[in-house]
């Protein structure tokens, strides 16, 4: 199998998109449509969902994507 995480190149978006109120509710699952059917977001999970929205908000995608693979919640999702 061949990895492809450290050749992705970013999508197209704005930093502004990360600071987009809906966008924001739906990447950190705080929207809440149908509790029924959706996974749960752990505190946890929500922080580092929170912490890597800042990061791309910042456009730190590398350190946001080191973050995310360094963290032990990632690879228990």
């Amino acid at each position: 199998m061949i990895s492809t995480v450290g050749a992705a190149e970013p999508l197209p978006l704005s930093k502004d998109y990360w600071k987009d109120e809906a966008f924001l509710k739906s990447f950190n699952g705080s929207y809440r449509i149908n509790a029924q059917i959706e996974p749960t977001v752990t505190t946890a999970e929500r922080g580092l969902l929170v912490s890597i929205q800042s990061l791309m908000a910042e456009g730190k995608r590398k350190e946001a994507l080191a973050k995310l693979t360094a963290s032990p919640l990632a690879k228990s999702s």
